[in-house]
């Protein structure tokens, strides 16, 4: 599962400094997460989760100002 999330991260170009600023976890931790799936819980799967939903939920709350910007000039 843990490797699936990389690939998503990868996939939608999230980097890991991204995931620092939701997690507040270390880029080398996040990577070693990442990395190392046998040593990874379920607990920090979920985590892993929750933390690309947000950088999503980031996303497209700066895609709507942005959107509300353009409009406005």
């Amino acid at each position: 599962m843990v490797r699936i999330i990389r690939l998503l991260r990868l996939k939608h170009s999230i980097s890991l400094v991204e995931l620092k600023a939701v997690t507040g976890l270390s880029t080398q931790r996040l990577s070693q997460i990442e990395l190392q799936p046998e040593k990874s819980t379920e607990r920090q799967k979920d985590f892993m989760c929750r933390a690309l939903d947000r950088v999503a939920a980031a996303r497209k709350e700066r895609a709507a100002a942005l959107e509300r910007d353009c409009l406005i000039t």
